[in-house]
């Protein structure tokens, strides 16, 4: 401002020469800059006053400006208020059924290992912060799945008159598995820190889970494309509650959920088959 206010007082002095007339030009005399600043987490707002009074025209004449800017830069624009969720949108994992809740102890229950998967979706995800700079916090879900058991050998699940559910093998069928949906609402600690301008996190927590729609299906032979339900009764538990627990880095996780209560209400699976089925999970999660 200043070398503008130099070079302009110079073209002033040269027109004086030249015209032979004595003009005389006087700076900006009043040149008052406010610079405020207010911090809020991690952003900075900056307000710029600048004031400009009495300026001397060529002819002598002073005349009073007043020129106000107000300026508002922000940095740091990666400032969040609140956690981020890190539900899946979308996971995809292989399934069994565990004898104990907390105890990686694989049933008898002949399943097919690599055809026996869990699937879903968490839609609606939200969180509370513990902290300013959202690393610690407590996160919720709503969301869904499906999860599908085929076995290594024919087999079904189905009920007696009192209710009871049992494991059998049906006599005309090749092909089986078991299936249900179920409906998801997970609270979980959430623990995030940014890494190259990604998080990597980890959550966990209970997850509480409304089962329905549970069936035992087969074919007939395995090149049949028709599907028969053999039982829609097997007295499943309506009411589970999981321990979710989830790892990753940016959209990509590994992704486990155990069930701590048993699948059916009433289990009497005949011997040597394992009386009580807790679910288990292992996976992959994308988060988008």
């Amino acid at each position: 401002m200043k070398a503008t206010l130099l070079l302009a007082a110079t073209l002033l002095a040269s027109s004086a020469a030249l015209a032979g007339t004595d003009v005389t030009s006087e700076a900006l005399m009043n040149d008052t800059t406010e610079i405020s600043e207010r911090n809020i987490g991690k952003w900075t707002i900056r307000k710029t006053t600048v004031t400009t009074v009495d300026d001397e025209d060529e002819d002598g004449t002073t005349t009073t400006e007043s020129v106000t800017t107000t300026e508002s830069v922000s940095y740091d624009i990666d400032y969040r208020n609140g956690i981020h969720p890190h539900f899946p949108a979308f996971y995809i994992g292989l399934s069994d059924f565990n004898t104990l809740p907390l105890e990686r102890q694989a049933s008898d229950i002949p399943l097919s290992a690599s055809k026996s998967w869990e699937w879903g979706m968490y839609m609606f995800q939200d969180g509370i912060s513990f902290d300013r700079g959202g690393h610690v916090g407590l996160t919720f879900a709503l969301g869904f799945g499906r999860a599908m058991y085929k076995f290594a050998t024919p087999s079904y699940f189905f009920t007696d008159a009192n209710q009871m559910t049992y494991f059998g093998a049906p006599e005309t069928y090749d092909v089986t598995w078991f299936r249900y949906w179920t409906l998801k609402l997970p609270v979980a600690l959430t623990l995030e820190k940014e890494i190259r301008g990604e998080d990597l996190f980890f959550n966990i927590g209970p997850e509480l889970e409304y089962r329905f729609s549970s069936a035992s299906k087969g074919k007939f032979n395995a090149a049949d494309k028709k599907k028969e339900i053999i039982c829609k009764d097997s007295n499943m538990a309506p009411l589970g509650v999981n321990l979710m627990a989830q790892v990753g880095y940016n959209c990509l996780s590994l992704y486990a959920k155990q069930s701590l209560t048993g699948l059916f209400r009433n289990p009497s699976l005949a011997t040597p088959y394992s009386t009580e089925l807790y679910p288990f999970t292992l996976g992959i999660a994308f988060t988008f």
